[in-house]
């Protein structure tokens, strides 16, 4: 009976640190909020109104306790479904554990009257994704220059 009971806790503790380990023997951490990259305030620039004139930069710091690989920014149209991605951000890796995404002019100008939404998606060093809070704008026409 004393070895069954310790074969059982054997099985518990191998099941246990299975789920912290992936096949390379390398520590992997489970996937919680915890864990996952976590946006700072996203800024955009312009400021204020977007006019039909503007190419949209965005830039948001991004924090992950393993480190980041990478982020992306994603945007779409109107009340059009399909999203448009944006060239990947690279980051070093684990050291990258701290970062700032700057996409410049990375939402090309638009029409007036069109609703732009985007998000970022960003990705850890073991995979962990997660994406940024979305922000919508709507182009507007811009003013007439009344000083002449």
């Amino acid at each position: 009976m004393k070895k069954i009971k310790v074969f059982a806790l054997l099985v518990c503790c191998m099941a246990a640190l299975s789920s912290c380990i992936s096949h390379d023997n390398e520590y992997v951490p489970e996937f919680d909020e915890k864990n996952a990259p976590m946006f700072g305030t996203i800024e955009m620039t312009p400021k204020g109104e977007i006019t039909s004139n503007d190419a949209v930069s965005v830039k948001v710091d991004i924090v992950c306790l393993y480190g980041m690989s990478g982020a992306q920014l994603y945007y779409s149209l109107n009340d059009d479904p399909k999203l448009i991605s944006t060239r990947v951000m690279p980051f070093k890796g684990e050291n990258d554990k701290s970062v700032t995404y700057k996409g410049d002019k990375i939402i090309p100008k638009q029409k007036a009257g069109t609703t732009v939404r985007f998000q970022i998606v960003a990705s850890s060093t073991h995979g962990m994704r997660n994406t940024s809070n979305m922000v919508t704008y709507t182009v507007v026409d811009p003013k007439p220059d009344t000083e002449k």
